[in-house]
């Protein structure tokens, strides 16, 4: 050791320049600040019914048994296939937010007492929103939690959606597993008009509803593969009282 030392102290006084190396700096972890992806939403699922307003022809008068109120309804299912873009900012690492705007086309058939029966209306057009997800990763592991609302204001509908998915799952460069839950609340008002017939003649009845999700929590197991470091597709799809399918394409900036 003191022959190093010496060694050295001999050198600088000699007037010969001695580099000593200056540690590496870490380099600072880098994300994708920007993204853009489209997806395609499908989702099928019960809906209940809070409130309905019928409003039949003038002179038109039905029998007691065939009440057409809320009595009348016996079963509610809707069927949507939306397609979206999605525009997101991530400032930091585990917190991202997003803006969403699409397409929503879905179909609500309802089940009545016999002999009125069933009824399908089908309603179109277009969807906003937005949201936030928090995020947290330790190793290969992470975990998240999204909020997001959209709205839909259509010809003879409204449906204002609140959805909070919780997921857990794990990671590698490759792409990611995961599984969760998704919560959904959905106020849906549809209007419209249809023919009734009890026997006879078919007359026309305008009607005002209002629906609601019938469960309001379902599960999630879902997938996402990396093409390259910024183009990656997604599939998830749910499954219990609600079913859906989601399929997203996303490029990062």
């Amino acid at each position: 050791m003191l022959g190093v030392v010496g060694a050295l102290a001999s050198s600088s006084f000699a007037g010969d320049k001695v580099d000593i190396p200056l540690p590496e700096e870490k380099p600072a972890y880098e994300w994708s600040k920007f993204a853009l992806g489209i997806s395609y939403v499908y989702q099928q699922q019960d809906y209940r019914l809070t409130g309905a307003d019928f409003t039949l022809p003038v002179g038109v008068v039905l029998p007691p048994m065939f009440p057409l109120d809320e009595r009348a309804v016996t079963d509610i299912e809707n069927t949507a296939d939306t397609m979206v873009l999605k525009f997101s900012y991530t400032p930091y690492p585990f917190v991202t937010f997003f803006a969403i705007g699409g397409r929503v086309d879905g179909t609500v058939d309802v089940s009545l007492v016999a002999p009125i029966g069933d009824v399908s209306v089908d309603y179109d057009g277009w969807v906003y929103g937005g949201g936030m997800t928090l995020s947290y990763a330790y190793k290969h592991y992470f975990a998240s939690l999204t909020g997001s609302y959209t709205f839909a204001s259509l010809d003879e509908a409204e449906i204002d959606t609140l959805v909070i998915l919780p997921k857990v799952g794990v990671f590698n460069e490759k792409g990611a597993l995961w599984v969760g839950a998704q919560y959904q609340r959905t106020e849906h008002t549809q209007a419209g008009n249809i023919n009734l017939s009890l026997g006879g003649p078919s007359f026309p009845v305008s009607f005002n509803v209002d629906l609601e999700d019938q469960d309001n929590w379902n599960f999630l197991v879902g997938g996402r593969w990396n093409f390259t470091d910024d183009l990656s597709i997604t599939a998830e799809v749910g499954f219990a009282d609600r079913k859906q399918l989601l399929v997203y394409l996303e490029k990062t900036f």
